[in-house]
């Protein structure tokens, strides 16, 4: 089945090649389909003619063979009519003397005119001789002589003789074919009755049928049919011509075979036919297929180079050759578009100019907002903290210390009591003191946003295109730490610094959206708290990059939604309004080098998001060493 696959895929791809592929087969199975067609209907046309003169041609043999037979039968009865019309013969039927017997009936004579037997014969019956000689030999054969005599002394063959004068046909005497010859005896001139008949045969051999037809021949007795067997193999046709004795019975036949030469010529024709209309077809398919690729094929590569080059180069261009058929109106059309394109493009630059200006102020508050979401939250917990919850009994305490009869344990336990709630009251404002610079330096991460964001949006080009990886995780941290909608840890380990390259606002936007993310998956779940680790670490020196690992035990996604997350203006959890969003940062990691990958293990289970940033080309080992800020941001995120 792979294997089947495969054959029909590249079967698949070559017949789906190019136009000029596409037609060339198309012409070329047409022709195929064609060349059939012309080919079967010559052949139908040459086979069936051929056959037409192939069975004339058997016919005139079995006739030419016929005709011979009568020949042999006509030249037979000529001899005995010479025989039988002579007064000598009249004379020694009337009465038989030795001198008629050794002057005619003897091998000289019978060799003379090529008869094998011969018999005179009373109507009577009351005498009857007869002589029978092996011409090759020269021996007189008694037993073929005897064997002549019971077949012409046949009542039936002795009555037809009483009612004709002649009578010819073949006898079997033996294993031999006889043609004979019968006449009545009359005088020359034809007085008297006739007293009796003479016979004459001549015994066939297979020289005889050779020669008289020019062709291999030969006699075979027993024949099994009354009429012609032809028989056809590929080279020749065999024809069994019967020979039918004086009764009318098939006794022998006449067998011989000829070359077909009419359908040996025929299939010769028929390939010098098909080599012509198929040299005929291939000269065709070559000027078409050559005319083709001329008229249709090269323009079309050559407009098809044109569009390569305005989809490579991105500028748009007429082009310019000038045709009158339907090509030169798809150029025409093609020249309209791209003027039309043109002012499409002129006209989406100004709008991208005023989006992008929208955007970018789009950007700089969620930053800022991002930035300023730890300070509500601090704010919010010193509006908590900053009331003095033991504030009344303090007081209550000291009243009772201005008294001077307090007895002394009582005096003690109320000193005790006011010196811890001052040391409550000392460790709340230590704990309010790191709040409010954590304030101040989220405060300070606004500013940074936005001088980042107006460097990075400056038509100078003087924006860093590289930026800490540590610091810009670090202050997105904070932003989890804080977050008003959960209580979640953040934990941040890394082996060393890294720099990498993009800029810190567009990182600062990638960060803070996945840990938002991260926050949201963890409320969502309704625990009483929630962990994020990061890591980062480089992935290989050679590949230049360093890789940030986010995990959080949130709710996770189902496994089938993990490949919708990038799609554009996906949102999760039912937000009508949100962040910047995954597509966004699939986005911009990918036009700047890197990449992004979300993964869960189902529902519940939390997610985890694995990014790879270029490492910056200034700062491909260790970075600079951290200020005192970043150690502290570390150190808070950790």
């Amino acid at each position: 089945m792979n294997r089947l696959e495969g054959l029909r895929e590249t079967l698949a791809r070559f017949f789906s090649g190019s136009l000029g592929r596409r037609l060339g087969l198309n012409l070329f199975a047409y022709s195929l389909v064609g060349l059939a067609a012309i080919l079967l209907l010559l052949g139908s046309v040459i086979d069936h003619r051929f056959s037409q003169l192939e069975q004339k041609e058997i016919d005139g043999h079995v006739e030419r063979t016929k005709s011979m037979l009568d020949g042999f039968e006509q030249t037979a009865l000529t001899r005995a009519l010479d025989w039988a019309v002579w007064d000598e013969s009249y004379d020694y039927l009337a009465s038989p003397s030795a001198d008629y017997e050794s002057g005619n009936l003897n091998l000289s004579s019978m060799q003379n005119i090529e008869i094998s037997g011969m018999s005179l014969v009373r109507f009577d019956g009351s005498f009857r001789k007869t002589v029978y000689f092996d011409l090759g030999s020269g021996r007189s054969d008694a037993a073929a002589a005897a064997a002549f005599e019971r077949t012409i002394m046949a009542p039936a063959f002795a009555k037809a003789m009483r009612d004709a004068a002649t009578k010819t046909g073949f006898v079997q005497v033996e294993d031999r074919t006889l043609v004979i010859a019968a006449a009545q005896i009359f005088r020359s001139d034809e007085s008297g009755p006739p007293l009796g008949y003479l016979v004459m045969g001549k015994e066939l051999k297979d020289g005889d049928i050779a020669e008289a037809l020019q062709l291999p021949a030969r006699i075979r007795v027993n024949a099994p049919h009354h009429a012609p067997v032809v028989t056809q193999t590929a080279e020749r046709v065999m024809i069994v011509e019967p020979i039918e004795n004086i009764g009318g019975a098939a006794s022998a036949a006449v067998h011989f075979s000829v070359p077909r030469s009419l359908h040996q010529e025929g299939l010769n024709l028929l390939w010098i036919t098909m080599g012509g209309v198929g040299l005929l077809l291939t000269i065709m398919i070559i000027l078409l297929n050559w005319r083709l690729r001329a008229v249709l094929i090269r323009p079309v590569a050559a407009f098809q180079a044109h569009v390569s080059r305005i989809s490579q180069s991105g500028d748009l261009a007429h082009y310019e050759e000038d045709r009158r058929d339907e090509l030169g109106a798809l150029y025409r059309e093609f020249n309209l578009m791209t003027d039309e394109l043109e002012s499409l493009r002129s006209r989406v630059e100004a709008q991208s100019f005023a989006i992008g200006k929208s955007d970018s102020a789009t950007d700089i508050m969620h930053n800022v907002r991002n930035a300023i979401s730890p300070v509500q939250a601090i704010l919010g917990k010193l509006d908590q903290r900053l009331q003095f919850p033991a504030e009344s009994n303090v007081r209550r305490a000291l009243d009772e210390l201005e008294q001077d009869q307090m007895p002394l344990d009582r005096r003690a336990k109320l000193l005790a009591f006011v010196k811890a709630a001052f040391v409550k009251l000392q460790t709340d404002l230590a704990q309010h003191r790191c709040d409010v610079h954590e304030a101040l330096r989220s405060v300070g991460h606004v500013d940074e946003a936005i001088t980042s964001a107006q460097s990075f949006g400056s038509a100078s080009g003087d924006a860093p295109a590289e930026c800490d990886l540590t610091s810009v995780i670090g202050a997105s941290c904070a932003i989890a730490r804080h977050s008003s909608v959960a209580d979640v840890t953040v934990e941040f380990a890394t082996d060393q610094r890294f720099r990498v390259a993009l800029p810190r606002v567009l990182l600062a936007q990638i960060i803070d959206n996945l840990l938002t993310n991260a926050v949201e998956a963890i409320a969502a779940t309704a625990g009483s708290h929630g962990e994020i680790l990061i890591k980062a670490a480089r992935v290989q020196v050679s590949d230049r990059l360093v890789r940030v690992v986010i995990k959080d035990n949130g709710d996770g996604f189902a496994l089938d939604s993990a490949a919708s997350l990038f799609e554009r203006g996906h949102s999760g959890r039912g937000k009508k309004q949100g962040g910047i969003g995954l597509h966004w940062c699939a986005n911009t990691l990918n036009a700047c080098g890197g990449s992004i990958r979300l993964s869960s293990d189902g529902s519940g289970e939390g997610s985890t998001a694995e990014i790879l940033l270029p490492l910056a080309t200034s700062e491909l080992a260790v970075a600079d060493q951290p200020s005192a800020e970043d150690q502290s941001s570390v150190a808070n995120a950790a």
